[in-house]
């Protein structure tokens, strides 16, 4: 339909180039009419060559092209027979086939003679009334050995030491002789062990433990001297560092500032707190030093 409609078109226009030239070429030449009462004379001159083929070119109908088929796609035979076995070829030299090599026959392992078993004897019954005793001695078999129970070596005991006859005891070494007895007798265990309870406990005693020990000591002994605390006049704000060295007893050693506050009178109501708390809180049982040193921080508000 479309190809149609172009033909027509392209004819049309080819129509209206051919009036239009011939309009264009019929002015000069053609003849005028005389007056009002003649007639009009139109003169047509053949289009050049060149129009000719063009318009040729768009009366021609255009070429349909050619529908081409597709090939056909030969299709394998679905019963083809399946390709021949090489044929053999003739004067071809055979091949001797290798020799067989002959394995060494297992050796034969001789069969284990029988051992006879022994059941062993049932247990005797303990509630049994009467007990039969034969007179024969029984046999063991040679063939059992018997391994001899290792010796356990038993512990010798510790030789106590024997007092010495001969040495008189100093009357006034008596004293302190029973108090070392005294401190010796705390300790865990008996006998000749009984007076080494104080250094192993101490020994026992982990440095993590210990840490914690002095940790709970210094919080106490901090509590003390905030409660003997009293600030200075004039509404002063500071935070003293104090050093203290504190004996296991309580006693007080050493106090010193190890960082002042800016102002004197801090500092000087921060020592005069640690002296006003008395004898400070005791360090706990276990602790193996006589002293121990606290650096405490002191805060007016």
């Amino acid at each position: 339909m479309i190809r149609v409609l172009e033909i027509a078109g392209f004819t049309v226009f080819a129509l209206l180039l051919h009036l239009a030239f011939a309009l264009s070429f019929s002015r000069p030449e053609g003849e005028n009419s005389a007056g009002s009462g003649g007639e009009a004379v139109i003169t047509l001159v053949a289009a050049p060559p060149q129009i000719e083929t063009m318009v040729e070119a768009w009366e021609r109908p255009p070429e349909t092209a050619q529908e081409i088929a597709p090939p056909e796609i030969a299709r394998p035979d679905a019963a083809a027979p399946p390709d021949p076995p090489p044929a053999m070829i003739e004067g071809a030299p055979i091949l001797p086939r290798p020799d067989m090599i002959a394995l060494p026959s297992a050796p034969v392992v001789p069969e284990a003679p029988q051992v006879d078993t022994l059941s062993a004897p049932p247990p005797e019954d303990v509630n049994a009334s009467a007990v039969t005793t034969s007179k024969r001695p029984v046999q063991r078999p040679k063939s059992l050995a018997v391994t001899p129970k290792p010796k356990q070596e038993r512990a010798k005991p510790l030789a106590k030491n024997k007092p010495n006859p001969k040495a008189a005891p100093a009357p006034k070494a008596q004293g302190a002789s029973a108090g070392r007895a005294a401190q010796k007798a705390a300790g865990a265990g008996g006998g000749a062990q009984a007076g080494q309870g104080g250094k192993q406990s101490s020994a026992t005693l982990s440095q993590g433990q210990e840490a914690r020990m002095i940790s709970v000591w210094g919080s106490r002994i901090r509590a003390r001297i905030d409660r003997a605390k009293r600030s200075p006049p004039g509404r002063l704000r500071g935070r003293v560092v104090l050093r203290l060295t504190v004996q296991s007893s309580g006693a007080l050693s050493r106090v010193s500032v190890a960082r002042s506050s800016g102002h004197s009178a801090l500092d000087q109501a921060a020592v005069g707190a640690v002296k006003r708390a008395g004898r400070l809180p005791r360090a706990p049982k276990g602790l193996p030093k006589s002293s121990y040193s606290f650096t405490l921080p002191v805060v007016f508000n």
